[in-house]
């Protein structure tokens, strides 16, 4: 009976620790397989409509067809540039999506992640991965600064952490992936 109590104790114990853990954001992605991709094409044709296809370049660029094999726009996907912030759930991959006539942010994502309705509601409310649309990323860079959402702070600094890491990345390639 005693060794049964023992066994209960440390068994509550555990869970209760495990409880805490994914409370307090903990990233379990060693249990989950990491071949399965964060993305779709539904998601790219969100930023183009158009879009009938997309080929990952070598660099992490992707570009994206229409259904004639005509380039008409790039993204760059958190996953492909393998850039990771963790918002308070865990990563918040994004897709952002560029004019390819004048390197312009079209759009920015939220791909699929843990955040909870709450935070996301936060984020959404304030507009804030509309902020840079129509702006070109060296802009962005430059001149963008926003204050973190209130309520979501982890959650709003980790998508502007991963803006300024796509920004860079775009600003040193843009010459390989834009025609």
């Amino acid at each position: 009976m005693k060794r049964s109590n023992s066994i209960l104790t440390y068994l509550t114990i555990a869970l209760l620790l495990l409880a805490v853990a994914i409370r307090g954001g903990a990233s379990f992605d060693w249990l989950f397989s990491s071949d399965e991709p964060v993305y779709t094409l539904t998601d790219i044709q969100k930023l183009h409509p158009s879009a009938s296809t997309y080929k990952t370049q070598a660099d992490g660029s992707t570009i994206i067809f229409d259904s004639n094999n005509k380039i008409i726009g790039n993204a760059l996907i958190s996953d492909e540039l393998d850039a990771h912030h963790q918002g308070y759930a865990g990563d918040v991959p994004l897709l952002i999506g560029f004019n390819k006539n004048d390197n312009s942010i079209i759009s920015t994502l939220l791909l699929s992640n843990n955040e909870t309705g709450e935070f996301l509601h936060h984020v959404e409310d304030t507009k804030l991965l509309e902020s840079w649309n129509g702006q070109k990323i060296d802009t962005c860079l430059l001149h963008h600064k926003l204050d973190a959402i209130s309520g979501a702070t982890k959650t709003s600094n980790a998508i502007m952490e991963l803006l300024n890491l796509h920004g860079r990345f775009f600003r040193d390639i843009k010459t390989k992936i834009i025609s």
